[in-house]
């Protein structure tokens, strides 16, 4: 594991794990937002079908919370962005055991295994666009796949 190539690989892993901690801060706000404000849309509407005449005019406000927080979860999408959020950061992780695991793939086929992991980070790096309510994605090319000789 001397080549500048190898030393390159490793020196990668420093910049995944910072992807995979953005990732994972997202994931956890995005997680919040979306069972959190489903939960909270749940309740506001029981409660104030339930008590409307307790809570008088609180119950509508309740159903207007409600449907203000269904209309905002449509715009922003936090439930597909904590799906994206968690794909990425499951991503990430998966390249950089690649990494680890680069030390164990037989000499001959160390070329072919490192041009696998610089191809699929090319694949990961492209979606980063694809946030979901995040516009418009650039249509990029995937490079053509390789295969690790067996």
């Amino acid at each position: 594991m001397g080549t500048n190539e190898d030393m390159g690989l490793h020196t990668l892993v420093a910049t995944l794990r910072t992807s995979i901690e953005e990732h994972s801060r997202w994931r956890r706000l995005d997680s919040f937002l979306w069972n959190g404000g489903t939960a909270a849309v749940l309740l506001a509407t029981t409660a104030a079908t339930i008590f409307a005449e307790e809570l008088g005019s609180w119950a509508s406000l309740l159903t207007a919370f409600a449907g203000f927080w269904v209309a905002l979860e449509r715009v922003l999408s936090f439930g597909a962005r904590w799906r994206f959020h968690l794909q990425m950061q499951n991503g990430y992780t998966a390249i950089v055991e690649m990494i680890d695991y680069y030390s164990y793939i037989p000499p001959d086929q160390q070329a072919t295994y490192r041009q696998h992991i610089l191809d699929e980070l090319f694949v990961l790096r492209r979606r980063e666009a694809e946030i979901p309510g995040g516009g418009v994605v650039a249509n990029l090319e995937a490079p053509p796949a390789h295969k690790v000789a067996s």
